[in-house]
């Protein structure tokens, strides 16, 4: 059992800057559990071995200098009582062999959430004997642990559904505490994640000469590396939107080279950006590979305005541009942005709630209070799931030029 007295003893290595802050925060987040250093490659990472011993290494198995492999032996020869877990793309049986062999305790793919790491280093002192067990001789080695995406189990530990919650809780406050109040306009703004964390966002951005910046984005995966990502780009696109708020198309690009400077790869994230002039109507935008908002005008028989993507996904390319559009809502108009989460909300058959259902809904809703048509739409689509919980997040934005 683990005294709460005795905290374990944990280093973080890993090169990214965001994922190492992010692992490190979400340890924070339970009391039985101590950070005691962060390293950037395998020299800083063997150096703070030196110096504090811990009980866990949590350790990227690309990280760069000296192979992750390696640095798990010299740990395990140099500290045999510190456990190795590490950090993996995908649950590779060659490479979780070759990391068992190594001397890991664990393997973990990157899509863990809070839950699955510490439901894993609480795996590693389950067992008040396993100092024991593992010094002698006549005891087989215990399996290598594995938590390859998985819930965290609420048995095993109580309160770990409380602390998860206080994750998303942490999360939810890069979220703008209401839609911003502008006369003449009827916003309001949600987001239900299907975890306890997200990796989609919405934020009204504040900007010169009274516009005002939308963003509704959605990162490619879930857990908690979708959390970190989702973090990345939501105060990217805030700090650029204020230094080009007259450009959301260089907007946009800069966010895109910052990510692909500042992480490794292997997420993206769709994201619609659009600067609204209040007094005007007009919505300069750029949609960069995230499903066309919905643009409904008061005028019976006018067709509805698909604000199609201008450019690719953010993430995947160096130096990709968008192109930027301009959109113009008259008094009466209705403008509704939302991530996949409500178009492929499945039911019981697997049959996708899709844009058709939505546009129905909107269109029905049209000339009502913004808050009564989210509301209708997320209630429709609780019920077109019936008992089914969600299985992506969902991100809505309503907006009425009165």
């Amino acid at each position: 059992m683990i005294d709460p007295d005795h905290p374990i003893r944990i280093i973080v290595a890993y090169d990214q800057a965001l994922i190492r802050s992010g692992l490190s925060a979400f340890l924070l987040l339970f009391d039985e559990l101590k950070l005691v250093g962060e390293a950037q490659d395998a020299e800083e990472t063997l150096q703070l071995c030196e110096l504090t011993e811990p009980n866990v290494v949590l350790m990227d198995l690309g990280l760069p200098g000296e192979d992750s492999l390696s640095v798990t032996r010299t740990i395990k020869l140099r500290w045999p009582q510190t456990k190795v877990l590490l950090l993996g793309d995908s649950k590779n049986p060659e490479t979780m062999s070759s990391a068992q062999e190594a001397g890991a305790s664990g393997y973990l793919t990157k899509d863990l959430c809070a839950g699955d790491l510490a439901q894993a280093i609480h795996q590693l002192y389950q067992e008040e004997s396993e100092a024991y067990q593992e010094s002698s001789p006549d005891v087989p080695q215990r399996e290598m642990i594995e938590v390859i995406s998985a819930e965290p189990d609420a048995v095993e530990r109580p309160d770990l559904q409380e602390e998860m919650a206080a994750a998303g809780r942490i999360q939810a406050n890069l979220l703008p505490e209401e839609a911003p109040n502008l006369r003449g306009w009827d916003i309001a703004a949600c987001l239900e994640p299907a975890r306890s964390t997200s990796g989609d966002f919405f934020d009204f951005i504040p900007l010169a000469n009274g516009d005002w910046g939308i963003v509704v984005a959605d990162v490619s995966d879930k857990g908690m590396g979708a959390a970190l990502f989702m973090t990345l780009c939501s105060t990217l696109i805030r700090t650029y939107a204020m230094q080009y708020p007259l450009l959301p198309a260089i907007t946009m690009g800069t966010v895109n080279d910052r990510i692909l400077s500042d992480s490794r790869g292997g997420m993206f994230v769709t994201a619609f950006y659009g600067v609204l002039e209040p007094d005007s109507g007009r919505l300069r935008y750029v949609n960069a590979g995230h499903n066309p908002p919905m643009l409904f005008s008061c005028k019976k028989g006018r067709p509805i305005d698909s604000l199609r993507p201008t450019g690719m996904v953010l993430g995947v390319m160096e130096n990709a541009h968008w192109g930027q559009k301009v959109a113009r809502m008259q008094p009466g108009d209705l403008l509704v942005l939302y991530t996949d989460g409500i178009t492929e909300a499945q039911d019981k058959q697997g049959r996708f709630f899709g844009q058709e259902r939505l546009v129905q809904i909107a269109r029905a809703q049209q000339g009502r209070p913004a808050v009564e048509i989210q509301a209708a739409l997320l209630s429709e689509v609780h019920h077109f799931c019936d008992s089914e919980a969600l299985q992506d997040d969902l991100a809505l934005i309503v907006i009425a030029r009165k």
